[in-house]
């Protein structure tokens, strides 16, 4: 890594370094009223003009505005939530100048994850889950057969999939809205900042199975044995709530909602899907086969990226590990190659939410959950010392 980038990314992982603020007594009351309304002024300037710049641009823009969020306000006067969104600023602005240089794999990773997680260790981590996961299948009801991969060619050669028409392709984004609004109903903190709904969105051509963006599902609907019909509830879940909607905020003002985390928002997702295999016992086998086929996209991510697979190899491995057909596995394997370290960084979000859960000392079931949601999407580091200082976890 070249020196430069070697600083910015010292600098993205360390931008959100604690900055203590002192006790407000008294006529400093005044002054905190200012510095708190030049820096919103600031932060909603960001907000609005950010979305509007393309390309290397929007470096220069957010050098620009945290230089004057810098210069313009003293920090120590400033309350808890605008200091957060002063240290937000500068992460968005490390983030956005890495985005622009020659990264390295492993470098992408940490990057969209936000985490310190080495690929030795997600690699390590990757392989146990898929063990785990062989084991949960195996201990679930009316498992008979003995070869595993012999009760998976079975299992797809049963796989429904939607008629290929155009009825057939709007019945399939029908099933799927039904069993995406059932989510939203039955997940209990949906709040007035929360996103009560997901757009599903149906075309062709060269694009993943399944895009979120904005609260938009596009769907790819070009072959439809690539979307089979056992898998609704489960795309349901992981793009609806509780996962990848519930990290959506579009009613909030905080310039998180400018911030892409992949590894925090679909690792959220990730780690909620694992969490209802023991709340849906009959919904279980189709999860635990979701799951399977997202940890074993993360280790192809993981394994082609460093050149210890071709695509071919990773072709027969998902076509032997998973219940998905050939087209499906081709749609998976094109955006694996198009967004390097997306599925992996999902994979290591997942394992970091998992460690903060072990760390929680109090009220570590749903207000735990609830915490979490209120609170990001943040990078981990700012939220771990978010949690710290609340005693959520130690």
């Amino acid at each position: 890594m070249n020196p430069l980038l070697a600083l910015l990314f010292l600098l993205l992982v360390s931008a959100c370094s604690s900055k203590s603020t002192r006790p407000i007594e008294g006529g400093d009351k005044l002054r905190a009223r200012i510095e708190v309304a030049i820096a919103r002024q600031i932060h909603n300037d960001v907000k609005r003009e950010l979305p509007l710049l393309k390309g290397s641009s929007r470096v220069k823009y957010l050098e620009r505005k945290t230089d004057q969020l810098r210069r313009s306000v003293d920090y120590n006067f400033l309350s808890s939530s605008a200091m957060l969104e002063f240290r937000l600023l500068e992460y968005l602005s490390a983030m956005e100048s890495l985005r622009w240089q020659p990264l390295n794999y492993e470098t992408r990773v940490r990057m969209e994850s936000s985490t310190n997680l080495s690929l030795e260790d997600l690699e390590y981590g990757l392989l146990a889950n898929l063990a785990e996961i062989d084991n949960r299948l195996s201990a679930l009801p009316d498992h008979k057969e003995a070869d595993k991969l012999q009760h998976l060619h079975k299992k797809k050669e049963t796989n429904e999939y939607p008629d290929d028409s155009f009825a057939g392709r709007q019945a399939y984004l029908d099933k799927l809205q039904q069993a995406m609004q059932l989510t939203f109903e039955h997940w209990p903190t949906v709040n007035n900042e929360a996103r009560k709904t997901i757009e599903l969105i149906g075309r062709g051509g060269k694009i993943p199975p399944f895009q979120y963006n904005d609260g938009a599902l596009v769907i790819n609907l070009k072959d439809v044995t690539g979307l089979p019909l056992f898998e609704l509830e489960s795309i349901a879940a992981y793009y609806g709530y509780p996962g990848r909607a519930a990290t959506d905020k579009p009613g909030s003002q905080s310039l998180r909602t400018l911030m892409i985390l992949p590894g925090y928002q679909f690792g959220w997702a990730w780690y909620n899907m694992d969490r209802l295999i023991d709340a849906n016992v009959d919904r279980a086998r189709t999860y635990l086969h979701f799951i399977n086929l997202m940890t074993s996209l993360a280790l192809a991510d993981l394994r082609l990226h460093t050149h210890a697979w071709t695509r071919q190899t990773a072709t027969t491995f998902l076509s032997k590990r998973t219940l998905y057909s050939q087209a499906r596995i081709n749609m998976e394997l094109d955006a694996i190659l198009n967004r390097p370290g997306f599925h992996l960084s999902a994979f290591a979000g997942m394992t970091k939410f998992k460690d903060l859960r072990k760390r929680c000392i109090r009220e570590c079931e749903e207000e735990f959950l609830t915490r979490l949601v209120d609170i990001g999407p943040l990078p981990f580091d700012l939220l771990e010392e978010r949690l710290f200082t609340e005693h959520f976890i130690q």
